[in-house]
């Protein structure tokens, strides 16, 4: 999935959406564009469409708020991010990582609530 095609989607879907104007989407462009270095590998919109994660090869995934269109957390891994994911009552996200290891975060804390680990291969896929 290249960098730039990932993100202009994802612009579409929210100014699509309605959920804020497409100057702000382009400033959400901008800042996701420029957080990470490199391939962004995934990236996942919450329920009600006013937060976005994205997670790329540079080792991190950032949690966006949509209509500030600014970054509002950095979670790291020691390798790349390969997925992401909200639960589906926004009080959960995950990344999963080539670390061969699962994250899962408490929104409202910004802290980790469990560790999937013990992994012997690279995980894929993040989910609660």
């Amino acid at each position: 999935m290249k960098k730039q095609t990932t993100i202009k989607n994802l612009i579409l879907a929210i100014t699509f959406a309605g959920i804020c104007t497409n100057l702000s989407a382009q400033e959400l462009l901008k800042g996701i564009d420029n957080a990470h270095a490199g391939q962004i590998n995934s990236l996942s919109i919450n329920a009600d469409g006013s937060f976005v994660i994205t997670g790329g090869n540079d080792n991190r995934a950032f949690v966006w708020d949509v209509k500030e269109a600014k970054k509002i957390k950095i979670l790291s891994h020691a390798d790349k991010v390969m997925a992401v994911a909200f639960n589906a009552s926004n009080k959960l996200y995950a990344t999963a990582s080539a670390d061969k290891k699962q994250i899962v975060f408490d929104y409202a804390m910004g802290k980790p609530v469990k560790l999937l680990s013990g992994q012997t291969a690279v995980v894929s896929a993040a989910g609660q």
